[in-house]
C-alpha cells in the first residue's frame, strides 16, 4: 500500500501502480479555500512530484486552476502561482509555492507550503509577518515506498542473444578450399586431354597410340 502521511480531515488520497494522488483543501485566509492536487511518483529515478493549484467556492466548484513545473529529488524550487495573491497592506503580492523534493523511494522527504512575499523599499515584506495563515503548510514529512516500489517494479524484459556475424578468416578458408577444389578439377581434365587418356575428337577417350 502506498499511502502518504497527510491530514485525514483535510485530504484524500488515491493509489497509482507507482505512486499516489492526493487532494487537500486548505483554508488560506483571504483567499478562502485552497485545493492542493499531489501527483507523487515515488519510484522513479529520480522521484517527481507534479502539483496543481486550484480555488473552490462555497459549493466545491473550481474557479482557478493552475499546474506548477514538475519537481524531481534534489531540488528545492520556489514557484509562482500567476492569478493568486494576496494583499498585504502597501501591496498585493502574489502566492508562491515552496516545493522540495529529497531522497529516494526508500526515504523520500516531500516539503510543500504556499507562501507571499514582496519586495518593500529593499526590504523584504512576507505575509507570514502579518497574518498567522500564512505560509500555508501542506506537507513536510518522509516517507518510506520502498517496499511497495519493489513489488511494483516492472518485470525485466528478456534478453536478445545477438548472432555473432562469421569471421573473415572463416570465409578465407571456405574460398581457398573452393578454388583448389576447382584448381584440381581442371587439372584432372587437363591431364585427361594431353596424358595416356585422351578425346580423339569424337567424344570418346581411348588411350594414346604411343602406349598400345
Amino acid at each position: 500500500m502506498i499511502l502518504p502521511v497527510l491530514p485525514k480531515s483535510a485530504c484524500t488520497c488515491k493509489e497509482k501502480i507507482l505512486g499516489f494522488d492526493a487532494m487537500c483543501l486548505v483554508p488560506a485566509g483571504p483567499l478562502g479555500r485552497l485545493g492542493i492536487e499531489l501527483t507523487v511518483a515515488p519510484c522513479g529515478f529520480p522521484a517527481e512530484l507534479v502539483t496543481k493549484v486550484v480555488k473552490v467556492d462555497k459549493q466545491n466548484k473550481t474557479t482557478f486552476s493552475y499546474t506548477l513545473e514538475k519537481v524531481t529529488s534534489g531540488q528545492t524550487k520556489v514557484l509562482p502561482i500567476p492569478g493568486l495573491g494576496v494583499n498585504l497592506g502597501v501591496a498585493d503580492a502574489g502566492l508562491d509555492a515552496d516545493i522540495s523534493v529529497k531522497g529516494n523511494a526508500d526515504s523520500l522527504y516531500i516539503g510543500l507550503s504556499l507562501g507571499a512575499c514582496i519586495e518593500v523599499l529593499s526590504k523584504k515584506l512576507c505575509a507570514s509577518s502579518l497574518s498567522s495563515d500564512f505560509p500555508i503548510k501542506i506537507i513536510n514529512t518522509t516517507l518510506d515506498f520502498g517496499h511497495a516500489c519493489a513489488t511494483a517494479a516492472p518485470t525485466q524484459s528478456p534478453t536478445v542473444k545477438a548472432v555473432k556475424p562469421a569471421s573473415h578468416t572463416g570465409l578465407v578458408v571456405f574460398f581457398l578450399i573452393l578454388v583448389l577444389g576447382i584448381g584440381g578439377a581442371v587439372g584432372a581434365m587437363f591431364h585427361l586431354k594431353k596424358g595416356p587418356f585422351a578425346d580423339k575428337g569424337d567424344g570418346l577417350y581411348t588411350a594414346d597410340d604411343g602406349d598400345q
